[in-house]
């Protein structure tokens, strides 16, 4: 599959908890714990309006997160990672080892963006067949 990196892309963006709580992939989420898991309103505004500013398009917000779209290009300048295309449509970072992940390193965002975030990570292509 063929890979421009003028293509646009989607990436999920989490927000870190107001009360420093980090979801991990065993935390169950239910009605009584959500708060515990949720940013401030202030947090949110900010980590969107930094990717807003920087140039995505910025979804609105459900919970704790929200997506942003650019072409891959703005991706790779803005994390620091190249941007790749798995067979199967799944969009990938490959990071400086030369592993692909779903999640985008934060290293390279400005430190009041970074400081913001729990993650920002690409899905796993839906097979519809």
């Amino acid at each position: 599959m063929t890979f421009s990196a003028r293509r646009e892309v989607t990436a999920q963006v989490t927000v870190r908890a107001a009360s420093g709580k980090r979801l991990g992939p065993s935390t169950r989420i239910t009605s009584a714990n959500i708060r515990e898991y949720l940013p401030t309103r202030e947090a949110l505004a900010a980590a969107q309006r930094g990717f807003q500013e920087a140039g995505f398009q910025v979804a609105a917000a459900v919970g704790n997160n929200f997506a942003i779209t650019a072409p891959a290009v703005k991706f790779e300048k803005m994390f620091g990672s190249r941007v790749r295309l798995r067979p199967g449509g799944t969009v990938v970072s490959i990071q400086r080892d030369g592993a692909a992940s779903l999640e985008l390193p934060l290293q390279t965002l400005p430190a009041p963006l970074a400081e913001l975030l729990e993650s920002v990570t690409f899905a796993e292509a839906m097979d519809l067949h």
